[in-house]
């Protein structure tokens, strides 16, 4: 995940204007765990607040693209 004690404040970054809580994936894995989710196959679910979007929020902030670029 992007930030945590390291990159305090990349919240900014994320469209939805904060980081993800793990409340919030392990909600997406409950549903996709119920019958009712038996239509949807094969697919990727980003539970990320947008920020695999692309959205110029996230590409835009020059010290977001930095730490990403050294972490390679």
């Amino acid at each position: 995940m992007v930030g945590g004690d390291t990159l305090p404040d990349a919240a900014g970054g994320y469209p939805l204007g904060r980081r993800i809580r793990a409340e919030e994936v392990a909600a997406a894995v409950a549903f996709l765990a119920r019958p009712a989710s038996s239509a949807i196959t094969w697919v990727v679910l980003p539970v990320d607040g947008g920020l695999s979007a692309l959205s110029p929020a996230a590409v835009g902030r020059a010290d977001l693209r930095a730490r990403l670029a050294s972490e390679d």
